[in-house]
């Protein structure tokens, strides 16, 4: 399921962690500021206090190596899950038997990586402006 910008406020979570934009010192695209926008736009929707995650803070958790793509990132994350579900991967599991994971794919890896870095520390992660 999608959240609407509109839905932001009305979440009932004390903090919103965002995967938060690092330059390495590369050109980028039109995306990336996009994403840029969408980050403002849902702090700004956000009635409490956000945090800001990196990627590579993510990787480093989550994997031990800022190295680590999306597929190692998902397997971690298979990894720390318990495997309740049904077929070859328990932890998503399948419609009939779903595990703690079922319905994950594509960028709700990536979210639920920043999730799982926030609440491992999350006095490491301060609002932009708030950081030390």
């Amino acid at each position: 399921a999608s959240i609407r910008l509109s839905e932001v406020s009305v979440l009932d979570l004390d903090v919103l962690a965002v995967e938060m934009i690092a330059s390495y010192g590369m050109p980028v695209g039109r995306e990336v500021f996009a994403t840029c926008v969408w980050i403002g736009r849902f702090i700004e929707a956000w009635p409490l206090a956000h945090a800001l995650v990196y990627r590579r803070d993510v990787k480093m958790h989550l994997c031990g190596d800022p190295r680590a793509k999306d597929g190692n990132v998902r397997q971690a994350i298979l990894d720390l899950s318990p495997g309740t579900g049904g077929g070859k991967t328990p932890q998503i599991g399948t419609k009939a038997k779903p595990g703690p994971l079922y319905g994950f794919a594509g960028h709700k890896w990536a979210a639920l990586g920043v999730a799982l870095t926030y609440a491992a520390d999350p006095d490491t992660y301060k609002p932009l402006g708030e950081q030390t």
